[in-house]
């Protein structure tokens, strides 16, 4: 998954994203989710940043 993907489930399907972080996210179904920018360093994890854009779903 990079920055600008767009991810998305079907009906009756689930998705577990996980992040380098350790972060996780559970996409339900018929759910749509962008990535806008996501930035991670493991030496400085207090400058670790996400932006997501939903869709639709949850």
């Amino acid at each position: 998954m990079l920055e600008g993907d767009t991810l998305g489930t079907e009906r009756e399907t689930y998705a577990r994203i996980k992040f380098a972080d350790g972060g996780a996210l559970v996409l339900r179904p018929g759910s749509q989710l962008k990535i806008e920018s996501y930035s991670h360093e493991a030496a400085k994890p207090g400058s670790d940043n996400i932006l997501m854009r939903m869709f639709k779903g949850g």
